[in-house]
């Protein structure tokens, strides 16, 4: 958007010369911004940004709860597991544990809380994505990823934007995460198996054959859309950063090792 700040300084020189069309630049800067967040829906308030963020989560992990029809017990552990995580006060536990139950309900319409979500998230990139690895993570609760699930995850991806190759290559960092996870509480060797190396690349979304420039740049970008700081500046609830300083400190885990093994500095 610039016509506002052209026609602004144009006006303002025609009236005042200088001093006019600075000022027409400035009231034409605001008219711009005025009229992008008309368009899209941008949410100006932090504070409806982190309650959209935070009831969109849960509803959307309730409604692939329910995606195969039915809730298992390890889904309600999923989203109890993400509510403690978050150490979660017992009022906001009681928020998501009535947004997770909204969701799993028939007439829920994940259509509309999703345009809601990007009218007020939008502007984010990085909260979309994390919002999505969320759901990915929900979605694998019982241990796989069913078609119904993947078909909502795809419904979700859409909506807000993220292109199928770009769901894929998550689907496939948050299912490394949870192994390399796993593998880094049982402890390992201290020559990293191929399977915790091929897991620290997916993890970072790179192929194992890139090179140390494409892996770094790689590992840079990650850094940078899950840093906390950065997410809380966007407005991810501050009970949610845990979740993004996890997700960092294995991020950061991975590069280490295969920083190690390639032998980069």
């Amino acid at each position: 958007m610039f016509w506002g700040k052209l026609l602004g300084a144009v006006f303002g020189f025609a009236f005042l010369n200088l001093p006019g069309a600075i000022l027409g630049l400035w009231l034409g800067h605001r008219f711009d911004k005025g009229i992008q967040y008309k368009n899209f829906g941008y949410a100006q308030d932090p504070q409806q940004v982190q309650l959209t963020f935070f009831s969109t989560v849960f509803q959307a992990m309730g409604h692939i709860a329910k995606a195969d029809g039915r809730v298992s017990e390890n889904e309600i552990q999923m989203a109890k597991a993400v509510m403690s995580h978050m150490g979660l006060s017992e009022e906001r536990r009681r928020s998501a544990i009535e947004n997770f139950n909204l969701g799993k309900q028939p007439e829920f319409d994940l259509g509309e809380c999703l345009q809601e979500f990007t009218q007020n998230c939008g502007r984010a990139p990085n909260l979309m994505q994390m919002f999505i690895e969320i759901q990915i993570s929900a979605a694998f609760a019982d241990g796989t990823l069913g078609s119904d699930e993947q078909r909502v995850l795809e419904a979700i991806a859409q909506q807000i934007g993220i292109s199928n190759l770009r769901l894929n290559l998550l689907i496939n960092s948050v299912q490394a995460q949870q192994r390399y996870h796993q593998s880094q509480r049982q402890g390992s060797a201290q020559q990293p198996t191929g399977m915790q190396l091929a897991d620290a690349y997916q993890l970072l979304c790179v192929d194992a054959s890139a090179s140390d420039k494409d892996v770094k740049r790689a590992y840079r970008k990650m850094m940078s859309q899950h840093h906390p700081d950065k997410l809380a500046a966007k407005g991810m609830p501050d009970d949610m950063l845990e979740v993004a300083k996890e997700k960092t400190q294995e991020i950061q885990s991975a590069w280490e090792m295969i920083r190690k093994q390639r032998n980069i500095r």
